[in-house]
C-alpha cells in the first residue's frame, strides 16, 4: 500500500500546468516510460450478496470479460531484486442479469482507468524458486461505470440505467518467462464493486414510478480470476537506463 500512495503522490506533484500546455508530451512520456502490455482475460464469481445472478454466457465463472494494461517501470521505488510498476489499465465485463424474473436486465462493466501498484521478484529470494517463475502482489484502484445498461418490465417497458463507481482490489499473481520477452499471467483478485446509486429514466408510461422488483442498488463484488500474456515493450539494457 505504501508504494501506491507514493506513486499517486509522486505524479501528483508534477507540473500540471505544462501537461495542459502539451497534453500530446505528456502522452509521449507515459508510454516512453512503459516497460510492457498486458492483453488479459477474466472471469468473475459473484460474493452472492446482491440481486444479481449471472446469464449463463460465460463457461468460466459468472461474469467474464478482457482487458489490457500499461505497466510503467519505477525504478525509484524498486531495489535489490524486488522491482515495483505502476499499471494503467482498462477492460470490460458482461454476463449479469437481475435475480427476479420480473426484470430483464441487459448491460455491461466499463472500468476506465484503472490504476495499480504491484511488487514483484519475491520468489527470488527462495532457495529452489524456479528462476523462470515470478510472483507479484498488486493494489488497485478504478472508476468504473454501467455501459450501455438497459432494463425491461413484464410488458417490454424498456428503463435506462447508469451508474457509476469506485472499485478496488487486492491482486496475487504469478508470472511465467515464456521467453522471446513474453510471460503467461495467471493471477487471482478480490475485487470491491457496488454501485449503491443507481439513476433510472423512466419512460412515460412507468408515470415516474419504478417497479417493486426493479433493483436499487448493484452489488458486483467477488473473486476475479485472469489469464492472459505480457509482452516487454524494453529491452534489459533500456530497462536499466530508466
Amino acid at each position: 500500500m505504501a508504494p501506491m500512495l507514493a506513486v499517486v503522490l509522486t505524479f501528483g506533484a508534477q507540473p500540471t500546468q505544462a501537461a495542459a500546455q502539451d497534453p500530446f508530451s505528456f502522452i509521449g512520456n507515459v508510454f516512453s516510460n512503459a516497460g510492457s502490455l498486458a492483453l488479459t482475460a477474466h472471469f468473475t464469481q459473484l460474493n452472492g450478496e446482491g440481486d444479481l445472478v449471472d446469464d449463463g454466457r460465460c463457461f468460466l465463472g459468472d461474469l467474464c470479460g478482457a482487458g489490457a494494461e500499461l505497466l510503467l517501470d519505477l525504478p525509484g521505488f524498486s531495489g535489490g531484486d524486488i522491482g515495483v510498476e505502476l499499471g494503467l489499465g482498462v477492460d470490460f465485463t458482461r454476463g449479469f442479469k437481475a435475480g427476479s424474473n420480473n426484470v430483464d436486465l441487459r448491460g455491461s462493466i466499463r472500468s476506465l482507468p484503472t490504476i495499480a501498484a504491484y511488487v514483484s521478484g519475491l520468489g527470488e529470494s527462495i532457495d529452489g524458486f524456479p528462476n523462470s517463475l515470478y510472483p507479484y502482489f498488486g493494489l488497485s484502484f478504478g472508476l468504473a461505470d454501467l455501459w450501455n445498461a438497459r432494463a425491461y418490465d413484464t410488458s417490454g417497458l424498456q428503463f435506462e440505467l447508469d451508474s457509476q463507481t469506485f472499485d478496488w482490489g487486492l491482486t496475487a499473481g504469478l508470472a511465467v518467462d515464456l521467453g522471446l520477452t513474453a510471460y503467461l499471467l495467471t493471477e487471482a483478485t478480490y475485487v470491491w464493486r457496488r454501485f449503491s446509486s443507481l439513476e433510472w429514466s423512466l419512460p412515460d408510461a412507468a408515470q415516474e414510478i419504478l417497479p417493486p422488483e426493479f433493483p436499487r442498488a448493484l452489488e458486483l463484488s467477488g473473486w476475479r480470476f485472469k489469464v492472459g500474456l505480457q509482452f516487454q515493450l524494453k529491452g534489459e539494457d533500456e530497462e536499466g537506463e530508466g
